[in-house]
């Protein structure tokens, strides 16, 4: 019985095929060897016994698939990440097609319970780290949790980490933080693999339309309230590169992350220049909550939600590209040059490192959009400098 991308199954029927599948690998392998060394004993063509124990290996192999489906199917049903239907041949239990898209259903759920606060199932997490690179599991995976799904998780693990460390609980603080980051790397690397439409795992422009509306919107975990963007920014921080997040993701989602910041600062910034301070930027979740490196590959210093998505765009010349080269309706100015001179002294709160690598993947290339952006860059910053100069009366800088 089969629906789209999922076959019906009966239960126990199921268990007994395995079981007799299994069993019958086992006699036809043994029947092999009983048959070659009866002929080799008479000194006769072995050949027939040798294509009888390819016939047992490829059925020893079928029976495997079938018992990882077994358990796989008992998984689910454990988890109720599986539904059934009825019809007039019987009862059936839905099983996804393809292995890999019921371990993403799988990894899902354990994400979901892991974000509701489920220990267990936060350390279900880390046996899915080698599926990540699978597209049938990334689209399963990404498909069930969904844009909210992929902000809260981290929300709720920087929330647990806040009341564990409050509570004193540095054995809780420890744990949560190892397998924290490797459920953020999961994530993030299928996340990269989810948002590239050159991917197969592809999930669509309307995943990507989500996550930007998850980033800008308010969420709470137990007494932490925080925007989308400072928890989804702990996942760009975790990505280690490969693959690269894409120009798309760039264009989608990194646009408006620059965006949403100056929107929200657009009272206090003006001040801020007004009496001569800094301006205070959006910091990532783990910046904000105090966590330093816990939640982060890299050490314990402070990062900021825009810093974070540079840290994906100097991976890729054209995500830079796209990030730089545009300017946002109702801007005056390109995200290039805002950055080089709204910004700058947003940047000195975590420091200048990842900027300077986007402008590196951006404007170095020998293609004509860094060309162009490196000439913008010139020009932004030779006025900046002329500005701070002065002219002398002969008409000279000063």
């Amino acid at each position: 019985m089969s629906r789209r991308g999922f076959t019906g199954v009966k239960q126990p029927d199921f268990d007994a095929m395995t079981g007799k599948h299994t069993h019958a690998a086992c006699r036809i392998d043994q029947l092999a060897k009983a048959l070659y060394g009866e002929l080799y004993r008479a000194g006769l063509d072995t050949s027939p016994a040798l294509r009888i124990r390819e016939l047992a290996q490829r059925v020893g192999k079928q029976a495997g698939d079938l018992r990882r489906r077994q358990t796989l199917l008992r998984e689910m049903e454990h988890q109720r990440s599986t539904f059934g239907f009825s019809t007039a041949a019987g009862s059936f239990v839905a099983m996804p097609d393809g292995l890999e898209s019921a371990c993403g259903l799988l990894a899902a759920d354990a994400a979901l319970l892991a974000a509701g606060g489920d220990a267990r199932a936060l350390a279900e997490l880390q046996k899915y780290a080698r599926d990540a690179g699978n597209a049938d599991f990334v689209k399963a995976f990404l498909g069930r949790l969904g844009a909210k799904g992929v902000t809260e998780l981290p929300g709720s693990l920087g929330a647990q980490l806040v009341e564990a460390r409050e509570n004193g609980d540095l054995a809780s603080v420890n744990h949560l933080a190892t397998q924290g980051r490797q459920a953020l790397t999961l994530l993030s690397t299928a996340l990269a693999r989810g948002t590239d439409p050159r991917n197969p795992a592809y999930a669509g422009d309307g995943f990507l339309r989500a996550l930007a509306d998850e980033g800008r919107a308010e969420h709470t975990a137990g007494d932490v309230s925080y925007t989308g963007y400072q928890a989804q920014a702990l996942l760009w921080r975790a990505h280690n590169g490969r693959p690269p997040f894409s120009e798309r993701f760039a264009e989608i989602v990194g646009r408006d992350v620059i965006v949403h910041e100056k929107q929200r600062y657009a009272d206090g910034w003006p001040a801020s220049e007004i009496i001569g301070l800094s301006k205070v930027p959006m910091f990532d979740l783990a910046g904000a909550l105090g966590l330093g490196g816990l939640l982060g590959r890299t050490a314990a210093d402070a990062h900021t939600v825009v810093d974070d998505l540079l840290h994906t765009t100097r991976f890729n010349r054209h995500a830079a590209h796209a990030l730089l080269d545009h300017t946002p309706a109702g801007w005056d100015r390109s995200v290039l040059s805002h950055l080089l001179t709204t910004r700058p002294s947003a940047f000195g709160h975590t420091g200048h490192r990842r900027i300077q690598q986007t402008l590196i993947a951006g404007t170095t290339g020998r293609d004509a959009t860094s060309t162009r952006l490196a000439a913008e860059m010139t020009k932004v910053l030779a006025d900046q400098i002329r500005g701070c100069l002065g002219k002398a009366p002969d008409g000279n800088a000063r």
